[in-house]
C-alpha cells in the first residue's frame, strides 16, 4: 500500500488553516481609547464601550484530537512538507493530514516501520521524510516504504533529541551524547572529542555550517567534513545550555543567530 493512497492531495491546498495577526483590530481598539471624549474623565463619566469588531476572516483557529483521527492527543513534533501535508509524530505512530482528516501509520498497518514511538521528523530535499524513534532508530520514509538506517558500531545507548536534514541532503542526528551524521547508508559519530553532552538544537547557517546547541557545554560549529569548533559566547549569556537556535533574515555575523 502506498503511503498516501487514501489522501486526496487536492484537499491539501484548499483546507490548510491560515494564520495572520489581528493587529488591525487591536489598533482600532487602541485608537478608540485614545479618542475618548475629552470631558468624559473630568465629569466622572465612563466613555461609551467600543463597538465589537467583526471577526477577522483571515484568522482561523482549529484544533484536532483523537475524535478527528489522531492516534493520541500528545504530539511530539509537527511539520508541513513542500506539498502541503501536515505530518505529526506521536508515541503511537505518526500521521498525515490534509487539514481535513488524518491517516495514521503505525507498526500494525505499516510493514518495516520499526517503532510506534516516534520522537521527531524532518523532510529531505528529495521529499523523503526522516523519522527518529525513541529507541534511537533513524528511518527514511520514501515512496510508501520505510528503511531503517544502521549505526556504524551498533545502536548506541543514547536518546534522540533533534534531527536535521541540511541543504546538501546530509542527515544529522542530535542525541544525549553528541552528534551523528549519515554517511552513505550508515550513521557515524561526529567530532566526539569536541561536541560532547546532550544536544538540544541544531541549525544550518547560510554558509553551510551546522550550529549545535547543547545542554551545559555551549554552542559548536560543525563543518561539512565533520570538524567542530566550540564558539566563544558573549559574557551576557549567563548559561551554557542552549535549547533553541535560529538564524534570522539578516544572515550577517554575529547578529543573525539567536
Amino acid at each position: 500500500m502506498r503511503l498516501l493512497d487514501r489522501i486526496d492531495r487536492q484537499l491539501v491546498h484548499n483546507s490548510l488553516p491560515r494564520i495572520a495577526p489581528r493587529a488591525p483590530a487591536a489598533m482600532a481598539l487602541a485608537m478608540g481609547l485614545l479618542h475618548a471624549p475629552a470631558g468624559a474623565k473630568a465629569q466622572g463619566v465612563a466613555p461609551p464601550p467600543a463597538a465589537a469588531s467583526a471577526p477577522d476572516p483571515s484568522w482561523v483557529h482549529e484544533s484536532w484530537t483523537v475524535k478527528d483521527g489522531l492516534p493520541v492527543n500528545s504530539i511530539n513534533a509537527v511539520i508541513q512538507d513542500r506539498t502541503g501535508y501536515i505530518w505529526a509524530t506521536t508515541f503511537d505512530g505518526w500521521c498525515a493530514s490534509t487539514g481535513v482528516r488524518f491517516t495514521v501509520f503505525n507498526t500494525a498497518n505499516s510493514e518495516d516501520l520499526p517503532s510506534d514511538r516516534i520522537i521527531t521528523l524532518s523532510e529531505g530535499r528529495d521529499g523523503s521524510l526522516w523519522l527518529a524513534t525513541e529507541q534511537l532508530e533513524l528511518v527514511r520514509s520514501r515512496a510508501g516504504r520505510f528503511t531503517k538506517l544502521a549505526f556504524e558500531q551498533g545502536t548506541p545507548r543514547e536518546l534522540v533529541a533533534t534531527l536535521l536534514v541540511d541543504s546538501a541532503g546530509t542527515v544529522w542526528v542530535g542525541t544525549t551524547q553528541g552528534v551523528w551524521a549519515l554517511r552513505g547508508d550508515r550513521l557515524v559519530p561526529v567530532a566526539r572529542e569536541t561536541v560532547q553532552g546532550h544536544v538540544w538544537s541544531m541549525v544550518q547557517r547560510r554558509d553551510g555550517t551546522l550550529w549545535v546547541g547543547t545542554m551545559g557545554t555551549g554552542i559548536f560549529r560543525v563543518t561539512s567534513d565533520g570538524r567542530a569548533t566550540k564558539l566563544a559566547v558573549d559574557p551576557a549569556l549567563q548559561a551554557d545550555s542552549i535549547s533553541r537556535i535560529y538564524e534570522d533574515a539578516d544572515g550577517v555575523l554575529p547578529r543573525s543567530v539567536w
